[in-house]
């Protein structure tokens, strides 16, 4: 296991499996040039209390995710279980940043995970053996909430190109529908009142008293490796300890 690392404006992604079991907790992952997580080909692993920063200027998507380019439907397929992440844009109405963009057959559940910030849209599942996951209960995003998404705050999804570009093969799956059944469970437009988010060199991603983030959760599997008793939406516990303090760094250079 992988517990209590940053990685700081890095020139790629901050963080990217290559298959594997690997699992991960308290990392943070701020300013990547690239994506901040990225995993291919396998990764079956775990996380929880994640916290991704993206900066404004080189920063591409929160989450970017794959099975296999050459074989999407190739095993032992990417279908890691991440729960409590704070997934945070750099707050650029016009920018092209995206929460996460699951795509080339991965599977995997998310949950209890907060997306804002982001300029594009929230998330995008590009192609139809990614999107067969949801049918068979593999692959879900529930129990979050979506905020200070697109141009206008509350555009949560962008319009898809009807041409195949940009890899957007989905036939047809309407992001919106599926995000806002009720049954998913998030929350949408709803501030999570994290204390200063979008601060590039001193952020506070701590929810602030009021904070909606103890609605809604989900329960983390009880495995031996998940904290059961993180009942919030978010990295960090409202009220509780801010588990970044005192041994991270957010400087410009």
């Amino acid at each position: 296991m992988i517990d209590y690392v940053q990685v700081h404006m890095g020139d790629d992604d901050g963080i990217e499996f290559f298959g594997g079991t690997t699992d991960i907790r308290h990392v943070v992952v701020s300013g990547a040039a690239d994506d901040s997580l990225d995993w291919d080909e396998g990764w079956h692993g775990r996380a929880q209390f994640v916290i991704v920063h993206q900066h404004a200027d080189e920063s591409d998507n929160g989450i970017e995710a794959d099975n296999l380019d050459s074989n999407n439907d190739s095993t032992p397929r990417s279908q890691p279980t991440i729960y409590n992440i704070s997934l945070i844009g750099p707050n650029d109405e016009l920018g092209e940043q995206r929460g996460a963009v699951l795509r080339r057959g991965t599977w995997g559940t998310l949950r209890n995970a907060i997306f804002m910030g982001f300029g594009k849209e929230s998330v995008d599942l590009r192609d139809e053996a990614t999107i067969a996951g949801i049918d068979s209960g593999v692959l879900a995003v529930e129990s979050s909430i979506f905020f200070d998404i697109g141009s206008a705050g509350d555009e949560w999804f962008a319009d898809e190109p009807t041409d195949g570009s940009d890899d957007d093969d989905d036939a047809g799956f309407v992001e919106l529908d599926y995000f806002t059944a009720t049954e998913r469970s998030n929350s949408f437009g709803e501030d999570p009142m994290l204390v200063d988010p979008y601060n590039t060199t001193a952020p506070d991603f701590s929810p602030a008293e009021g904070s909606p983030v103890s609605q809604k959760a989900a329960s983390p599997v009880d495995d031996g490796f998940f904290d059961t008793s993180a009942q919030f939406i978010g990295a960090i516990e409202p009220g509780g300890e801010d588990w970044t303090a005192g041994w991270t760094n957010f400087a410009s250079e």
